[in-house]
């Protein structure tokens, strides 16, 4: 990869990447005389985040200051800074010298104190030098037996990871147990898949959102807890509630989802809805943690149809698996639904959004006659400008075969956003039809909101 510019030379204003504490990237536009109050402010406006009070943004090993400036920090082109919450009652379990849950970017990428960052919802490395790390995800189902699942419960995604041996200190792998909910953290463990023996291992240590091993050995890695009572109702989970738009479906179409907090499942249903020709309706999680075995109630204070039926069960199956999901139908969508997710157990409520007539303005004609080589041809200046998440679209263009990792690192290299969109779009362009199909496809997935503004401007 082409090295970073020295700060003094950088332009007046640049892009840089903010990574979340929950495995989103964003592109964020910054001059060096922005204070990082002014940053936090910056995303706070874009209506993603909390107040400026309640965010912390963390670089080269440490917490930047309010009223410090960018240039302080000697922040540079495509610089890498971490975004945290506060968390009152887990911030002390965090070890400073690491940020946390990193995401997921180009394997090899490091920043100044050697700390790999990969975009896996929560997936991270501290390394003693640069270093190529490759992993997939792995079904959990394939290496649990039905015994095995009586006695233990998966607790985040399961790795294949492969990096060179004595080069990483430290490995966080994602968990999504609530350990504010008085979780006992003495039944969590890292399972080792090796020539296929089982080895247990006690985590170093256990943070919000992650499970930490030091010096660690690599093949089949993951976070599992154990049962006491084998009840499947001890743990609170965190957890996500997906929402996407069937967009060949007459009318509104919804297909909704109530999953724990896996990005592996996340991912994989997201790319078997981009088949479906659907797009994702981002919405907050639930208000409070969830529990497996429990069903929730979903309705609507407006009339709406729910098939199969309005009960969703809150269970993990593995990414490979066909997930549980609700199918709502509204005939006659009005300025905004409500949508609302019950406990069963309780009549409490525990989720709820509304889905607004602007969060579904995609017109269906069109995007059922026009093809992605059309769009893209159309939309290509205001694409260069506008388009955002260039990390996870490079990222979902890898794993569909469509570009490799020599023409991603073409893409990297570029020094603004503007101009690694543009060296995209063209060489998607050249790859043909079926490449700018797919990569329409990712943008509507990722950004329905730039997608639904660029087709309503025809």
């Amino acid at each position: 990869m082409a090295e970073q510019q020295p700060a003094a030379d950088s332009p007046s204003e640049f892009s840089i990447f903010i990574e979340t504490w929950r495995g989103k990237i964003i592109d964020a536009t910054v001059s060096l005389d922005d204070t990082v109050w002014e940053l936090k402010a910056k995303l706070v406006a874009q209506g993603c985040f909390l107040s400026p009070e309640k965010l912390t943004l963390h670089y080269d090993s440490g917490e930047m200051e309010d009223d410090q400036t960018l240039r302080h920090y000697e922040i540079t082109p495509n610089s890498f800074v971490f975004l945290f919450k506060r968390l009152d009652d887990i911030d002390a379990d965090v070890d400073p010298g690491f940020s946390g849950e990193l995401s997921r970017a180009k394997p090899g990428l490091t920043t100044k104190d050697k700390l790999l960052a990969l975009r896996a919802g929560g997936l991270g490395f501290r390394v003693k030098s640069a270093v190529i790390v490759t992993y997939r995800y792995a079904p959990w189902n394939q290496y649990l037996s039905e015994s095995d699942m009586d006695k233990w419960m998966c607790a985040g995604p399961l790795f294949h990871i492969e990096v060179q041996p004595g080069v990483v200190q430290e490995v966080h792998l994602p968990h999504y147990i609530c350990l504010a909910e008085g979780v006992n953290t003495t039944q969590c463990f890292i399972v080792h898949y090796k020539s296929g023996e089982k080895i247990l291992e006690r985590p170093t240590r256990l943070m919000a959102f992650s499970a930490v091993l030091e010096n660690p050995t690599f093949s089949l890695l993951g976070v599992l807890w154990r049962k006491l009572f084998f009840s499947l109702n001890s743990f609170p989970m965190h957890a996500l509630v997906l929402i996407f738009q069937q967009l060949s479906a007459a009318r509104t179409t919804l297909h909704l989802y109530l999953i724990p907090d896996d990005n592996s499942v996340k991912q994989a249903i997201e790319e078997e809805e981009m088949k479906w020709n659907a797009k994702l309706i981002p919405k907050p999680p639930p208000f409070n943690p969830l529990f497996f075995g429990c069903v929730y109630w979903v309705t609507s204070t407006k009339s709406v149809e729910v098939t199969p039926e309005t009960f969703l069960p809150f269970c993990y199956k593995s990414p490979k698996e066909h997930q549980f999901f609700i199918e709502i139908y509204i005939r006659d969508m009005e300025d905004e639904i409500d949508l609302l997710m019950t406990d069963t157990r309780n009549n409490a409520t525990i989720w709820k959004a509304l889905v607004r007539s602007g969060d579904i303005n995609v017109p269906v004609s069109f995007s059922n006659t026009v093809s992605g080589a059309t769009f893209m041809k159309k939309h290509k200046t205001e694409l260069c400008s506008r388009m955002r998440q260039l990390c996870t679209i490079l990222l979902h263009l890898r794993d569909a075969n469509i570009i490799n990792s020599d023409e991603e690192e073409e893409v990297q290299r570029e020094e603004t956003s503007q101009r690694r969109n543009r060296v995209l779009l063209e060489l998607t362009e050249k790859k043909g039809r079926k490449a700018q199909e797919q990569l329409y496809q990712i943008l509507r997935l990722k950004d329905p909101y730039l997608i639904a503004d660029l087709e309503n401007s025809i």
